[in-house]
């Protein structure tokens, strides 16, 4: 099931796919019990209908897929400079999707105490700096959207680097 991004949020939509053999098992059930139910009062509604195509249109034109993979490689290299800090033992990610490890002993890698607050104080003060990224237990995870620039990556990474010099 995915939503929000199929409609870029402006207006409810979701959608649910299957893969062959689930499809075929509910296609091929006997009788009532392979039915699906669905079909609710604003299932296909032609207004999320447009949102969807009309972000369709954008993804395809704009290239989005194709940007995530160029500023994704500039995010992660900008990234990995917060290596510099004891507290960071690894950075990683595809696209523009990426975690900052936090970690108690960078040479074991023993995470830090998910209950200390500690990413929650990263947090804060990169938003601070105007950045908003979600602190996880023991990670920073970096997940912009698509139209993200190189630009705008670096801002991400030098707010991160700021704000863990601020909290540590």
């Amino acid at each position: 099931m995915f939503a929000k991004g199929i409609s870029a949020g402006y207006v409810p939509l979701a959608a649910t796919v299957f893969n062959e053999r689930v499809a075929s098992a509910i296609e091929s059930g006997p009788g009532f019990s392979s039915v699906i139910m669905h079909g609710y009062t604003y299932s296909g509604h032609p207004t999320a209908a447009a949102a969807a195509l009309a972000v369709l249109d954008i993804v395809e034109r704009d290239d989005l897929p194709g940007n995530a993979v160029r500023v994704g490689t500039v995010l992660l290299e900008e990234l990995k400079t917060l290596e510099r800090h004891e507290l960071v033992g690894e950075t990683r990610g595809k696209g523009l999707m990426a975690a900052v490890d936090l970690v108690a002993d960078r040479r074991t890698r023993a995470p830090i105490d998910p209950t200390s607050g500690l990413a929650h104080r990263i947090a804060a003060e990169a938003r601070d700096r105007g950045v908003i990224v979600r602190p996880a237990g023991t990670k920073m995870i970096v997940s912009p959207p698509l139209t993200l620039t190189a630009d705008e990556a670096r801002t991400i990474a030098r707010a991160l680097d700021q704000a863990i010099d601020a909290v540590v």
